[in-house]
């Protein structure tokens, strides 16, 4: 994990900065989503960038984050009883499963994941005046977790017109950011043997664990399936 915040914050300071650009950070809202976009951007702020993190308005993370030095703290309306990831209910919910099941089927527990990041997004998203104060922050780029369960995210950046850089946690679905993944020289995550110097018989193997991976996740995952964001904006 390292190696793929030490890359991004590279990408985003190769030219030398005579200013302090803008940079936005969005993440699923669960702690250790929004903890690791944070670390992404007390790197940021080191390089003496401003960083402005998006968050539902009743996040628990908020009031630390506000007096975080070089950290803005962006919030989205969040509708009274809404179904939230954010939430106490949903976080020990999200815990127990995970400390009590370990390694049983997580299907339930990631289409559970899944369509509430979703409703996060549309809360983000149906939130007019957040966007348009986005649009006249002027941002030089967005850092965007790219959640494989529900990539919604993207349609912020990608709406506003804005430069970003995917933060998917190793996960291999750059194709939601518009970056080229081509299964003949891109090997998937679940290849690390695999390089870009595979055999014919890798490259065949690799093209059809990219088709089945992305045909799985577009069938089994409810929130991948809406469509209505997408529909929205």
């Amino acid at each position: 994990m390292d190696y793929v915040i030490s890359l991004m914050i590279l990408a985003l300071t190769l030219n030398p900065v005579l200013n302090a650009e803008k940079i936005l950070l969005a993440s699923l809202q669960v702690g250790s989503h929004v903890l690791e976009m944070v670390r992404i951007g007390e790197g940021l702020v080191d390089r003496g960038h401003q960083v402005y993190i998006v968050n539902g308005q009743n996040h628990p993370m908020n009031d630390h984050l506000r007096v975080k030095p070089g950290f803005h703290v962006m919030t989205f309306h969040v509708p009274e009883g809404a179904e939230t990831l954010s939430t106490l209910e949903h976080r020990e919910y999200i815990s127990s499963a995970l400390l009590q099941h370990p390694y049983a089927d997580s299907s339930e527990l990631d289409n559970w994941i899944s369509d509430n990041a979703m409703n996060d997004c549309k809360h983000l998203m149906r939130d007019t005046s957040l966007l348009e104060e986005i649009r006249r922050a002027d941002f030089r780029i967005a850092v965007i977790d790219g959640f494989p369960l529900v990539p919604c995210l993207t349609v912020l950046p990608i709406y506003l017109d804005l430069p970003f850089v995917l933060e998917t946690g190793g996960w291999d679905f750059s194709w939601y950011s518009g970056s080229p993944v081509i299964p003949s020289i891109t090997p998937l995550f679940v290849m690390p043997g695999f390089s870009q110097h595979m055999t014919f018989i890798e490259r065949v193997v690799n093209f059809l664990a990219h088709g089945i991976i992305l045909t799985s996740y577009n069938y089994l995952l409810s929130g991948i399936r809406d469509t209505s964001l997408l529909v929205e904006h």
